[in-house]
C-alpha cells in the first residue's frame, strides 16, 4: 500500500521547512491523512491544541508520546506526566485532542498520536512550535496567490498547482522545483505536464509516474517573474504498510501503561 504525506506551504519568502519538521511529518503512518495540521505554532504562555483523528477511533486505544525521548505521554484520556498543563480531550468519537493548557518554549517539539489498530499500528504526527509573541508577525502573514496541491493516483502522484497569472504568461513559463533543486522536465518518461486555463487562473498539473521515496521533497512551482505567488508542499511517499503494533519495543511499552491503566481504574 502506497501512503502519501503533504503539507502545504504558504508562506512569502519560506518554502522550506527545517529537517527536523520533516523527519517528524515522515513518521506518518496511516492510510487516511490527518485532516488536522502537521505542524502548528502557537504563542508562549497560550493553550496549543493537537489533533489526532483516527478512523473508528472509538474500538482502538489511542496514546500520545513525545517523539524526542520517546516518552508516553497519555493512554486514552489518562495523563502519565505533567498533569498540570496536559490532558487530553475527546471531542468525539474519532478526534484526540492533547491539549497544553499553556505551551512553554520547552514543550516544542514532535508528539506522536498512536492507535492501536488491527493489523497496522497508526501513528499520526505533529510538530509544535511554541514562539514568543514578538516573533509571530512573521509567521502568521500568508498569502493564496499560489496554491499547490497533490494527491495519489495509483502509483503517480499528482501535483495541482494553481497561480494567478496575466495573458503575458506562457504555459511553459511555470518552473518547479524540489527541494530547491530544479526538476528535469524533459524526462517525459517520470513527468508529465498538463496546462488549463480560466480567466487569470492557470493550473498546472505535474504528474510523476512510478512514484517512490526517492521522489520526496519540497515541490514548488513558481513564475520567476512573481515569486511571490509561489507555493509549495512536502511529498513523502511511503510505499510500505504500517509495521505491526505488536512487534515494535515502543508499542510493548504502550501495552504496559494500558495494563496500568486498567489497573488503577480497577481499584
Amino acid at each position: 500500500m502506497i501512503y502519501l504525506v503533504c503539507l502545504i506551504l504558504f508562506l512569502p519568502g519560506i518554502t522550506s521547512i527545517t529537517q527536523e519538521e520533516l523527519e517528524c511529518i515522515n513518521q506518518e503512518r496511516a492510510p487516511v491523512e490527518n485532516p488536522h495540521k502537521k505542524i502548528i505554532t502557537v504563542i508562549e504562555n497560550h493553550p496549543a491544541y493537537l489533533h489526532c483523528v483516527i478512523p473508528n477511533g472509538s474500538n482502538h486505544i489511542v496514546a500520545w508520546s513525545r517523539a524526542k525521548d520517546r516518552a508516553y505521554l497519555t493512554a486514552g484520556t489518562f495523563v502519565f506526566f505533567d498533569q498540570d498543563t496536559m490532558q487530553v480531550s475527546k471531542k468525539n468519537d474519532q478526534d484526540w485532542v492533547l491539549i497544553l493548557r499553556t505551551a512553554r518554549r520547552h514543550h516544542s517539539g514532535c508528539y506522536l498520536c498512536e492507535a492501536n489498530t488491527d493489523p497496522d499500528t497508526i501513528i499520526y504526527p505533529v510538530y509544535l512550535h511554541v514562539v514568543e509573541a514578538a516573533s509571530t508577525t512573521s509567521v502568521s502573514r500568508t498569502r493564496d496567490e499560489g496554491k499547490l496541491m497533490a494527491n495519489m493516483d495509483g502509483g503517480e502522484v499528482v501535483l495541482n498547482c494553481t497561480l494567478s497569472v496575466d495573458d503575458s504568461v506562457k504555459d511553459e513559463d511555470i518552473q518547479w522545483t524540489r527541494s530547491g533543486l530544479p526538476l528535469n522536465l524533459t524526462n517525459t518518461q517520470k513527468y508529465v505536464l498538463k496546462t488549463k486555463r480560466s480567466s487569470d487562473v492557470l493550473v498546472h498539473t505535474m504528474r510523476i509516474r512510478a512514484a517512490d521515496a526517492d521522489d520526496d521533497g519540497n515541490y514548488a512551482c513558481f513564475l520567476p517573474s512573481k515569486r511571490d505567488s509561489r507555493a509549495s508542499q512536502i511529498v513523502h511517499v511511503n510505499t510500505k504498510s504500517a509495521p505491526y503494533f505488536s512487534s515494535s519495543a515502543s508499542s510493548t511499552l504502550l501495552l504496559s501503561l494500558i495494563s496500568l491503566l486498567i489497573l488503577q481504574f480497577s481499584h
